[in-house]
C-alpha cells in the first residue's frame, strides 16, 4: 500500500516514516515547507505523480482564533479530500484530536459523544470533520477523522510526559482531578497506517488508550526533582474510549506513559 502523508512535518509525520515498515506499507512524507497544502495546483500534482492507494491529512493551518480562520482550515480539509477524490485515492484520514470532546468528562469518551470542545483549536477539528464528511458524501472517497489524544514520545517536546522524562522541571498540578489519556506517537502512527488499509471503516475513532492518568500518577511515577509542584485543584478530563479501534482494527496500544515514566526515570 503506498500512503501520502500531507503535512508531516512533526512527530507524528516522524512516526509515520518510521513505522512504514513494520507494517508492511510505502510511505511518502511531505511537510509544509516542501507542498503548500493550500496550493490546490501543487497538491493535484503531488497526488498525480505519487498515484497513492491513501492519504492521511496531518495539515494544521495557522490557528486563528476567529470564525474566519476556523473556516478556511475546515475549507484546506474539505479541498483536500476533493482532490483526493478527484485524483482516484480509495482512502482520506484526517488527523482529528480529542479537542473534540472538550475536558468536562466523567468517563472515557465514546465517538457518539457530543462534540463539545470550545477553544479555537477544537472548533477548528470540529468544522474539519464536518467539512471532511461532508466532502466524502458527495464525492464517495473513503474517509475517516481519527480523533488522537495526548500524544508523547519521540519528538513530542511539548509533551508533558516529555518534559517530566528529560527533568524539565515542569508545573505539575497535584490534582487527581486532572486526568488525561497519554498515547505513545508509534502507536498512533500504527492505528493511522492501519485505518488507511480499510476503506469500509469510516466516520470517527478514537485513538487512545482508555487509560485514565492523572496528576498525581505522574508525580509518584517521576522523581520530586523531574517537576515543579503546585498545589491547586484543577478539573479537568480527557479520557477516550478505544473499543471501536480495538473492534474494528485490531489495533490497541503498546506503551504506557506511567510505565515510559518509570523505565526512564528508574
Amino acid at each position: 500500500m503506498q500512503v501520502l502523508v500531507l503535512g508531516g512535518g512533526g512527530p507524528i509525520g516522524a512516526a509515520l516514516a518510521r513505522r512504514a515498515a513494520a507494517v508492511g506499507c510505502r510511505v511518502l512524507v511531505t511537510t509544509r515547507q516542501e507542498l503548500d497544502a493550500s496550493d490546490a495546483a501543487a497538491v493535484r500534482t503531488r497526488l498525480s505523480r505519487v498515484k497513492p492507494d491513501a492519504v492521511i491529512n496531518l495539515v494544521n493551518p495557522p490557528l486563528a482564533a476567529d470564525d474566519d480562520g476556523i473556516d478556511t482550515a475546515a475549507d484546506v480539509a474539505g479541498a483536500l479530500t476533493r482532490q483526493a477524490a478527484e485524483s482516484g485515492v480509495a482512502r482520506l484520514i484526517f488527523a482529528s484530536s480529542a479537542a473534540v470532546y472538550g475536558d468536562a468528562g466523567t468517563a472515557p469518551f465514546t465517538e457518539s459523544d457530543d462534540l463539545r470542545g470550545v477553544s479555537a483549536y477544537a472548533r477548528v477539528k470540529i468544522s474539519s470533520e464536518q467539512a471532511v464528511a461532508a466532502e466524502a458524501e458527495r464525492t464517495g472517497i473513503s474517509a475517516l477523522s481519527m480523533r488522537i489524544f495526548n500524544v508523547f514520545g519521540d519528538g513530542c517536546h511539548r509533551s508533558l510526559i516529555n518534559k517530566l522524562i528529560r527533568r524539565e522541571r515542569p508545573v505539575l498540578a497535584m490534582s487527581a482531578n486532572y486526568v488525561r489519556d497519554y498515547v505513545h506517537v508509534d502507536d498512533v502512527a500504527d492505528a493511522l497506517l492501519a485505518a488507511s488499509g480499510r476503506p469500509d471503516f469510516t466516520g470517527a475513532v478514537n485513538v487512545a488508550t482508555g487509560e485514565a492518568t492523572d496528576n498525581l500518577m505522574l508525580a509518584r511515577a517521576a522523581p520530586p526533582e523531574a517537576f515543579e509542584a503546585l498545589h491547586e485543584l484543577i478539573v479537568s478530563y480527557s479520557v477516550g474510549d478505544p473499543s471501536l479501534m480495538l473492534s474494528s482494527l485490531g489495533w490497541k496500544p503498546t506503551r504506557s506513559a506511567i510505565a515510559e515514566l518509570r523505565t526512564r526515570l528508574s
